[in-house]
C-alpha cells in the first residue's frame, strides 16, 4: 500500500498544545527494519511528548508477525494506566465476517470489543482507555491493569494461540502483572503474563489470519481527558480522512471508533501547484509553486508568483527587479525601472 503523506510531517504539534501535563515514554524501537524510531521530545512550550510509532502507508506493516515495537535500554515503560490509538486498514481477501478487530483486553479467549468489517478497503482506527480499577463489561470477576504493569514491548504477532490453533493476529502490548490477575488471551491461560490488545483477530474457530496495515500507533501513559482525546481525534481524522464516529460495535457497553463510510486514501499524489498537508491536498500560498504535487517550493528571491503556481517560471520578479535567469531576480540598473511584475 502506497499513499500521499508527507514524511517530513511528524510531529504532533497540534496536539502537544492541550497535552502538557504526561510523562513521555521511553524510545520505542522499530524491529521492523523501516526505520521508525520513536523517540521522547520536549516541544517548545515545554510539552514533553513522543513521536507516534509511525510506519509510512508506503512500508506498512503488515499483521504478519514481522515487526515489533520494543524499549530500549534496562528501564522499561510502567504506568497504571495507558491509552493508546491505533490506525489501521484491512486489505486482505478473507471472509469479511470472519475478520474483527479487537480493542482493550482479552479475557479467556474472548475479546472486551469486537468490531465487524464490511469491506476489504475499510479504514478505522479504535481507541483504548486502559485504567486501573475498572472492570470488563463482559467478564467482571477480574480487575484490568489494577496494578503497576510493566509494558516491555508492543508487538506484531500471528503466532498468538487458541486451543493449540495459531489463528489469532493481533496487535498487543505485551506486560507482567499480579499473578493473580490473569489477562491472557487463551483459554485456561492463569500465568502472570497480561497484556492489554489493540489490533485485529479473526473468529477464533477460523484459519485465516488478518491481513492490514497498521498506519500509525499512539501511546500515552495516562488516562486523556476528553479534550486531549478529541485534539487526537482531530489530529487522526484530519491526517487519515477517517472520522471518530462514536459507537457500540458489539453492544458490551464499551465505547469504540469506526467510521463505515471511508477508507485511507490509495497510491496518488495531489495535483501540480499544490502539497501533501496532513494527508490531504493543499494549494500552495503565493510566492510559492509545486510542479510535482507533493511540495510547495518558495520562488527565487526577489520574485513571487500567485497562489497555487505550477512551475517555478511562473514566479515573476516584484517591481524593481528584472529576470536575469529562470531562478535569479536582479534590481533594475540606474536609469531603467519595473513598475510592475516583470519578466
Amino acid at each position: 500500500m502506497d499513499g500521499t503523506f508527507n514524511s517530513g510531517i511528524n510531529t504532533v504539534s497540534d496536539i502537544n498544545q492541550t497535552i502538557l501535563d504526561y510523562r513521555p515514554l521511553p524510545t520505542w524501537k522499530d524491529l521492523s527494519g523501516n526505520g521508525r524510531d520513536a523517540v521522547a521530545l520536549t516541544s517548545s512550550n515545554g510539552a514533553r511528548y513522543t513521536t507516534q510509532c509511525e510506519l509510512l502507508p508506503r512500508v506498512g506493516v503488515r499483521f504478519d508477525g514481522s515487526c515489533g515495537y520494543k524499549t530500549t535500554g534496562t528501564s522499561p515503560f510502567q504506568a497504571k494506566t495507558a491509552t493508546i490509538f491505533a490506525v489501521l486498514q484491512k486489505t486482505g481477501a478473507d471472509t469479511a465476517t470472519q475478520g474483527h478487530v479487537v480493542s482493550g483486553l482479552l479475557q479467556g479467549g474472548t475479546p472486551v470489543q469486537t468490531l465487524g468489517f464490511k469491506s476489504k478497503t475499510e479504514a478505522f482506527y479504535l481507541r483504548d482507555d486502559l485504567t486501573p480499577g475498572t472492570t470488563d463489561t463482559t467478564y467482571n470477576t477480574n480487575p484490568l491493569l489494577d496494578t503497576v504493569v510493566t509494558h516491555d514491548r508492543i508487538v506484531l504477532s500471528s503466532t498468538a494461540t487458541y486451543n493449540g490453533v495459531q489463528d489469532v493476529t493481533e496487535l498487543r502490548v505485551n506486560g507482567f502483572s499480579n499473578p493473580s490477575v490473569s489477562l491472557g488471551h487463551s483459554a485456561g491461560d492463569t500465568g502472570s503474563t497480561g497484556y492489554a490488545v489493540i489490533g485485529a483477530a479473526n473468529d477464533l474457530a477460523s484459519a485465516y489470519n488478518f491481513v492490514g496495515f497498521i498506519q500509525e500507533i499512539i501511546v500515552f501513559d495516562i488516562a486523556l481527558s476528553a479534550v486531549q482525546a478529541a485534539a487526537i481525534e482531530l489530529y487522526l481524522s484530519r491526517k487519515w480522512h477517517v472520522s471518530a464516529h462514536k459507537m457500540d460495535s458489539d453492544g458490551n457497553g464499551v465505547t469504540d471508533y469506526y467510521d463505515p463510510m471511508q477508507a485511507l486514501s490509495g497510491c496518488s499524489n495531489c495535483n501540480p501547484g499544490t502539497q501533501v498537508y496532513y494527508g490531504q491536498c493543499s494549494t500552495c500560498p503565493a510566492a510559492t509553486y509545486s510542479n510535482d504535487g507533493v511540495m510547495c517550493k518558495t520562488c527565487p528571491s526577489s520574485s513571487t508568483s500567485f497562489a497555487g503556481a505550477t512551475s517555478i517560471a511562473q514566479c515573476s520578479c516584484n517591481p524593481g527587479y528584472y529576470r536575469t535567469s529562470l531562478t535569479s531576480c536582479q534590481a533594475c540598473p540606474a536609469g531603467f525601472y519595473c513598475p510592475a511584475v516583470c519578466t
